[in-house]
């Protein structure tokens, strides 16, 4: 699993798997899910973005298909 996350927005990246609804630039994180398709990540990310919206999706290699789009605020 691989996951795309943008502090920009929603936008279009083709990919071989489909398009991502992610506005460049995308950071690249990669990752393992259990076998009930859960996945979590900790990453430290300077206090300044704190509140700042995130869009995050990510392919799953297993079905060749992009994941739902997430959006959030970073806490």
């Amino acid at each position: 699993l691989t996951i795309g996350a943008s502090l920009i927005g929603q936008g279009l990246i083709a990919t071989p798997y489909g398009l991502l609804h992610l506005a460049p630039p995308v950071v690249r994180i990669s990752g393992q899910a259990d076998a009930l398709g859960n996945w979590s990540q900790s990453i430290m990310l300077p206090v300044f973005l704190a509140g700042r919206e995130l869009w995050a999706q990510g392919v799953d290699f297993g079905s060749a298909y992009p994941t739902t789009l997430f959006r959030g605020t970073i806490q």
